[in-house]
């Protein structure tokens, strides 16, 4: 059974909206190509590689009895909403798997 998610009000959305930004200021330090789409009922940020762009990874935040979360598209709870940049690291090492490279490895080999 698929949980319904229900919409966030505007406000939670704007708290939504400034909790991935954390996230996305440690994933653009690490190198990753981070593109905000904060224009869907629930905003969400999609994270890619520089050498491989059609590979990536959506983020967002969802509330489970524990709290609020980040959840990468694929399911898997990163961190908690206090610990961004734990989820940039969980987030990295799933794309690092994917894409077989790290951004900064990218441009060391350049």
């Amino acid at each position: 059974m698929i949980a319904r998610i229900p919409f966030p009000g505007r406000l939670r959305r704007r708290w939504m909206r400034w909790h991935l930004n954390r996230i996305r200021a440690h994933l653009r330090r690490e190198g990753w190509i981070v593109d905000r789409r904060y224009n869907t009922p629930i905003p969400l940020l999609h994270v890619r590689s520089p050498s491989t762009p059609h590979i990536g990874e959506s983020v967002l935040l969802l509330k489970s009895r524990h709290g609020w979360h980040y959840r990468s598209s694929n399911g898997d709870c990163l961190a908690s909403h206090r610990n961004p940049a734990l989820a940039a690291d969980q987030l990295s090492a799933i794309l690092t798997f994917w894409t077989g490279t790290t951004p900064h490895s990218q441009i060391n080999a350049k």
